[in-house]
């Protein structure tokens, strides 16, 4: 257990609070990796949603893709029929 001392040490800063920076270090400063990184994250929402997919939501969602993709194509099919024996 740590005691709080309000005793300066050698350096001139009391033993708590050269405890507390030991553990806490200050935040760096933003590199253009982490910058980029935070852009992608706003920008990009597969990026939020993606690392916690997992396995069990591959199936209900293959499904619902093939069911829209085939309806979707019966759709424009059924469009483009029609405005080729209109015209």
């Amino acid at each position: 257990m740590r005691r709080r001392t309000t005793d300066p040490g050698p350096s001139g800063t009391s033993m708590h609070d050269r405890t507390v920076s030991a553990l806490d270090p200050e935040p760096a400063e933003p590199t253009k990796l982490r910058i980029l990184r935070k852009y992608l994250k706003d920008r990009l929402p597969i990026t939020k949603w993606l690392p916690h997919y997992t396995r069990q939501d591959i199936v209900p969602d293959a499904v619902a893709g093939i069911t829209v993709g085939k309806l979707f194509f019966r759709e424009q099919l059924r469009i483009e029929i029609f405005i080729i024996f209109i015209i």
